[in-house]
């Protein structure tokens, strides 16, 4: 008996069931779903570490300046202080850092708006996966048809 006509070799050589593709999708897109969270956990560490070390420094940087403008500051209210009562001169620079603070911090939170915490790779890839996922079922869901309908023909 040759090989090409055993029971064996026929069964090799047929088209999955649709069963068999649904269940290997499913499997299939279900492995997807958990590499693409975990992408989005992997870009939310990043993004948490690159946050902390910045808030650090940011830390560091706001006490450092902060001592240097205090000092600043006696030293501009004393030199106003020659010229009107050293009450009126702090009083003056207090109104001075005051409203400079108060800009910036319009500043700074406008930036904050403008700042997108979602992991926007994960989200675009999972879109692209879903619709590569509806492709790949619409066109197993086909040849699964044209091969059931040659089969029937048969």
């Amino acid at each position: 008996m040759h090989a090409a006509t055993t029971p064996r070799a026929r069964a090799r050589r047929r088209p999955p069931s649709l069963g068999e593709l649904l269940s290997k999708t499913i499997r299939d897109a279900n492995a997807l779903m958990v590499a693409e969270i975990d992408l989005a956990k992997a870009e939310l560490r990043e993004s948490k570490a690159q946050l902390q070390r910045a808030a650090v420094l940011l830390a560091i940087v706001s006490v450092v300046s902060l001592a240097g403008l205090i000092v600043l500051l006696l030293g501009l209210a004393l030199a106003l202080s020659l010229f009107i009562p050293v009450w009126a001169a702090h009083l003056c620079v207090a109104l001075a850092a005051l409203t400079t603070g108060g800009v910036l911090a319009k500043r700074a939170l406008t930036r904050l708006q403008g700042v997108d915490p979602a992991p926007q790779l994960a989200i675009e890839n999972t879109k692209e996966d879903v619709e590569c996922i509806k492709e790949t079922l619409t066109q197993r869901s086909l040849a699964s048809s044209r091969t059931s309908n040659a089969t029937a023909l048969s």
